[in-house]
């Protein structure tokens, strides 16, 4: 998968830690899948990853814009007004 490519070789950078990596990794999957997600799931990061990829040259600093990416909707109600 794309994504788990992408965000372990990111973490990588950062740990040695393949425990709290995989943690990590398991935490971000557990949420983006939750069935109440409609739009904000796992096919929408990787939307989003798709798009980035296209303009990375243009990104000073990747690993942060690639963090925000992985993280940016994990918590999310459904129900809420104020998710956007």
């Amino acid at each position: 998968m794309a994504l788990f490519h992408s965000f372990t070789t990111l973490m990588n950078r950062y740990s040695d830690d393949k425990e709290m990596i995989a943690n990590y990794w398991n935490e971000i999957q557990n949420q983006y899948s939750q069935s109440s997600r409609y739009y904000h799931n796992l096919s929408h990061l990787e939307n989003m990853l798709n798009e980035f990829n296209d303009v990375q040259h243009l990104i000073q600093d990747y690993d942060s814009i690639l963090f925000a990416i992985f993280y940016h909707d994990i918590v999310y109600k459904s129900t809420s007004n104020q998710n956007e």
